[in-house]
């Protein structure tokens, strides 16, 4: 599976890029992210005042886990939790994930 993502190049240029998405692994999560904020470290990246390698970008968001791996617990197909780059989906550790809604799941579409 592919999945958009903002790419980072260098300062003043980011790109929509597809990247490689694989299943989620062993106590990983995939998450949907539905929104993202932009902090100021983005902001001082993008012009160049910090600098970083290139790479997706963001850090600060929130989605819902579609998808559960192997030896997952705690975290449901359905819960809202924090979520990080940008990018539409993304398998993060679910260990420490934070989730949001006090526990609520989301309906199916």
């Amino acid at each position: 599976m592919k999945t958009p993502a903002v790419w980072y190049i260098g300062p003043g240029q980011v790109e929509i890029r597809e990247i490689a998405l694989p299943d989620p692994g062993p106590g990983e999560v995939q998450v949907h992210c539905l929104a993202n904020g932009i902090c100021m470290y983005e902001v001082t990246c993008y012009t160049g005042v910090e600098q970083r390698g290139p790479g997706v970008m963001g850090h600060e968001g929130v989605g819902r886990v579609e998808k559960v791996g192997p030896g997952v617990t705690g975290v449901a197909e359905g819960d809202y939790v924090a979520c990080g780059p940008w990018q539409q989906r993304v398998n993060l550790p679910a260990a420490g994930l934070a989730r949001s809604g006090r526990g609520r799941r989301a309906r199916s579409a």
